[in-house]
This record gives C-alpha cells, sequence and structure tokens, in this order.
C-alpha cells in the first residue's frame, strides 16, 4: 500500500468502521509514525 503522507501537511485520513454493520464510527488522521504503530500493534493509533 502507498499512502502519500506529503498532501495533506503530512497526513492521511483514517476511517473506522463497525465491522459487522460497515458503519462509520470515526474520522481521523494518521502521520506516518501513527500508521507504522497502528500496523506494528493492530491497534489503531492517530496523529494529533
Amino acid at each position: 500500500m502507498n499512502l502519500d503522507f506529503s498532501k495533506l501537511q503530512g497526513v492521511v485520513p483514517a476511517v473506522v468502521q463497525d465491522h459487522v454493520s460497515g458503519r462509520v464510527l470515526m474520522l481521523g488522521f494518521m502521520n506516518e509514525e501513527a500508521f507504522r504503530h497502528t500496523v506494528e500493534t493492530g491497534f489503531a493509533t492517530f496523529f494529533s
């Protein structure tokens, strides 16, 4: 997966959905470090 962190000042949008209903629960933003941490741990990590 290629994510372009340069387009939105170093962050990308990240949508969290309910895995059963597909309903959107939140929209947050991840920088590259938060994305890597999310992939490594399996827990969503957001930039603030």
